[in-house]
């Protein structure tokens, strides 16, 4: 069990690829954050996981939201004291159609990409430089 004792977030987990890591990280021993935009799917996989032995919670969440990712990672330390891993799965795409008519309508879906991203890399780094002073 190469993840055994260590937590993993891994946002997009209520289905698809998000889902698949979640699963294969239980069953490598790690205690899974099952997060998703998708608050019953989110619950659904870490209940399965749950089921079949693992340790895994779920938290509803919006990867582009700052407090939706102070929750997601206070829940994370309350349930596993830690976090060690995160996979940055969550994502959104839109329609097909020539470059030059996506410009404006890709914008919501780069913040997913992109703030998200941002978010979850930078806010645990910042926290533990503001707690040491």
């Amino acid at each position: 069990m190469r993840l055994q004792g260590k937590t993993a977030i891994v946002t997009g987990g209520g289905s698809g690829f998000g889902e698949g890591i979640a699963r294969t990280f239980a069953r490598e021993g790690a205690n899974v954050v099952v997060n998703d935009l998708n608050g019953p799917a989110a619950e659904r996989v870490a209940s399965e996981i749950a089921l079949a032995g693992g340790r895994a919670i779920a938290v509803a969440g919006d990867v582009t939201r700052r407090d939706d990712w102070q929750t997601l990672f206070a829940a994370a330390i309350e349930d596993f004291g830690s976090v060690q891993v995160v996979v940055n799965n969550a994502g959104t795409t839109h329609r097909n159609k020539p470059v030059l008519e996506v410009c404006r309508a890709v914008l919501p879906f780069l913040a997913v990409l992109l703030v998200g991203v941002l978010l979850i890399t930078y806010l645990p780094w910042l926290t533990a430089v503001l707690r040491a002073g």
